[in-house]
């Protein structure tokens, strides 16, 4: 926890958020369920945008749609 008291003040500067997730094996785990998320997340993205743009909704209207809603994302 020491090396990450350390480097958390930098780590803020490049990111919104900085969490404290244990060391070593702990933190790899999480980074990669993050990035499984993440895929998951793009991937449905895709599909609704998909299902939306052949319902004859535009793309740009339907991505504003949803960021302006809870599902947004800055």
């Amino acid at each position: 926890r020491e090396a990450f008291a350390t480097a958390e003040p930098l780590l803020r500067t490049w990111g919104r958020g900085v969490t404290y997730v244990g060391e070593g094996e702990l933190a790899r785990i999480v980074k990669i369920a993050h990035n499984a998320f993440l895929g998951v997340v793009i991937q449905s993205l895709a599909e609704v945008t998909v299902l939306a743009e052949g319902a004859g909704v535009r793309r740009a209207d339907f991505l504003a749609f949803l960021n302006d809603s809870v599902m947004g994302s800055v």
